[in-house]
């Protein structure tokens, strides 16, 4: 299990504003990164991501996902994701990732 890598999706901008999201993405990601050994991507675009944690193995590509396509490509590699409940999340369910 220590090897694995998971996609971190927390914003949604097609649903909600990003300050009308859930308010503990950081906090969730914080016990992520101090109880586990994976490593997660952060993606999504049109947010601010400084207020996540730096992390070695947190990489911040917020706004290098320009498009869908390269989230559910990096998705697609990944062992699972943790999401917003938008399209990622239904795609992944179809995939079994």
């Amino acid at each position: 299990m220590k090897g694995r890598t998971y996609l971190l999706h927390p914003v949604s901008t097609q649903s909600t504003a990003p300050e009308d999201h859930w308010p503990h993405w950081e906090a969730a990601v914080r016990w992520l990164l101090a109880e586990t050994p994976w490593t997660f991507l952060l993606t999504g675009c049109g947010w601010d991501s400084g207020r996540f944690p730096r992390h070695e193995r947190l990489l911040d590509l917020v706004g290098k996902t320009p498009s869908h396509l390269e989230a559910l490509a990096l998705a697609e590699r990944c062992s699972g994701l943790v999401t917003t409940s938008n399209s990622l999340a239904m795609w992944s369910l179809v995939q079994d990732i």
